[in-house]
C-alpha cells in the first residue's frame, strides 16, 4: 500500500503537476492544434511503459518489480527537468559553470533537489533507483549513493540464485527497466509526434523498408502501415501504429546476468535505436525546432540575465536561501536550482512583459 500513498503524493504535488508547462521537444500547445507530449503526459507513458517492460521480464521464479517502484520512480524521473528542455539544461549548465558553479547543471541530479524541496513522499529504494548516473552527483548529493548502495544489496539479496551476478550492478533494476522503458516511448512518442506535425515525409520509412535491412515480420508490417499513415497525414492512425509499436518494444526484454535487460529480438532492439537517429535528425534537430528553440533561448537567456543583475528571486524558499549562502559558489547553485525549478510560460510572459515595457 505505501508505494500506492507515495504515487498519490506525487501525482498531487504542485512540481508534478507544473511539468505539464515543461517542454518534452516543443513547447506544449492546446486547443484545435495538434497537442504534442510536454514532460508530465511524456512521465506518464513511461510510467506504464516500465510497468510492461517488468511484467515481461518477471517469471515464476521472480518478481522483477518487487519493490512496487518502476511506475513511481517513472513519474519522477523527469521531474528535475529545466525549462525548455535539453537546450534549457545547456544553457543553464553553461551560463552556471561561467560563474564558479563547477558542477553546471543536471536534470537528472535536480530532480532530487525537486523531490527534497518539496517534500514529496518516496521510499528510500525509489530515491535510489532515480540515481542514473551515480558519479555525476552534485557533490551535496553524497547520501543519494549511500541509499543506492543499500538498494543495490537489496536486489543482490532478492536476486540471489535467481539470476547469476559476477559483477556488481551501478544502478538498480528498476532504474535500468526506467531507462530502458524511457527510451522506448521517447523514440515512438516523438517521432509520433514529428510526423503528426507534418515536419518529415515518409521517405525516411520507405528507405528503411527498401534496404532489406530487416526482415521481423513485425517491423515490415510496421514501416507498411506507418508510410501509409504519414502519406495520409493520418494522424490517429500515426499516433496508434507508434503506441503499438511502443508496447512490442517493451515487451523485447529478458533479464540477464549481472541484472542487465537483454533483447529477445535483436533485431528488434536495432530497429528501435535506427529509430531513434531518424527522430534525432528528422524531429530534434530539424531546422523547425531549431528555430523554436533558439527563441526560447533568448527567454531563458534573458530571465537568467535579469535575475543575475537586479537580485530578483521571485521564490520565497530561495530567496531566503539565497540571503543566507555565504559563498558565491553556494549562491549561484541555488539561483540555478531556482531558475530550473520555473516553467516555460513563466519565463517566455516574463520576458514578452518586461520587453513591452
Amino acid at each position: 500500500m505505501q508505494y500506492l500513498i507515495n504515487r498519490s503524493h506525487i501525482e498531487s504535488n504542485k512540481a508534478f503537476q507544473r511539468l505539464s508547462d515543461k517542454t518534452q521537444v516543443l513547447t506544449p500547445k492546446l486547443g484545435r492544434q495538434e497537442v504534442v507530449r510536454n514532460r508530465l503526459t511524456h512521465s506518464y507513458e513511461v510510467a506504464t511503459s516500465a510497468e510492461m517492460v517488468a511484467a515481461a521480464i518477471s517469471t515464476k521464479a521472480f518478481d522483477a518489480d518487487y519493490q512496487k517502484s518502476v511506475y513511481n520512480i517513472s513519474l519522477l524521473h523527469d521531474i528535475g527537468h529545466s525549462p525548455f528542455g535539453h537546450e534549457g539544461a545547456k544553457i543553464l549548465e553553461d551560463r552556471f559553470q561561467k560563474l564558479g558553479v563547477k558542477e553546471g547543471f543536471s536534470d537528472n541530479n535536480n530532480n532530487f533537489v525537486v523531490i527534497k524541496k518539496n517534500q514529496i513522499k518516496t521510499s528510500d529504494y525509489e530515491l535510489a533507483s532515480l540515481v542514473k548516473y551515480p558519479t555525476k552527483l552534485y557533490k551535496t548529493q553524497k547520501q543519494y549513493r549511500d541509499l543506492l548502495d543499500k538498494a543495490i544489496d537489496a536486489d543482490l539479496a532478492y536476486f540471489e540464485n535467481k539470476i547469476p551476478v559476477e559483477i556488481r550492478p551501478k544502478r538498480t533494476l528498476a532504474c535500468e527497466i526506467m531507462d530502458e522503458a524511457d527510451r522506448n516511448t521517447y523514440t515512438c512518442a516523438d517521432l509520433a509526434d514529428c510526423y503528426c506535425l507534418g515536419l518529415a515525409d515518409e521517405s525516411d520509412l520507405v528507405k528503411l523498408l527498401d534496404s532489406d535491412k530487416f526482415h521481423n515480420i513485425e517491423i515490415i508490417e510496421f514501416l507498411t502501415v506507418a508510410i501509409q499513415a504519414v502519406k495520409q497525414r493520418n494522424k490517429t492512425l500515426i499516433k496508434n501504429i507508434f503506441a503499438n509499436l511502443k508496447v512490442d518494444l517493451n515487451q523485447n526484454y529478458y533479464l540477464a546476468k549481472n541484472l542487465k535487460l537483454k533483447p529477445r529480438d535483436k533485431q528488434m532492439f536495432a530497429f528501435r535505436e535506427v529509430l531513434n537517429k531518424l527522430c534525432m535528425r528528422i524531429y530534434i534537430s530539424s531546422s523547425y525546432v531549431k528555430k523554436v528553440r533558439k527563441q526560447e533561448g533568448k527567454y531563458l537567456e534573458f530571465y537568467i540575465s535579469y535575475i543575475l543583475d537586479n537580485s530578483y528571486y521571485p521564490s520565497k524558499h530561495y530567496a531566503r536561501k539565497i540571503e543566507e549562502s555565504k559563498k558565491d559558489s553556494e549562491k549561484y547553485a541555488l539561483i540555478r536550482d531556482m531558475i530550473a525549478d520555473s516553467t516555460d510560460n513563466f519565463i517566455k510572459n516574463f520576458y514578452l512583459e518586461k520587453k513591452s515595457k
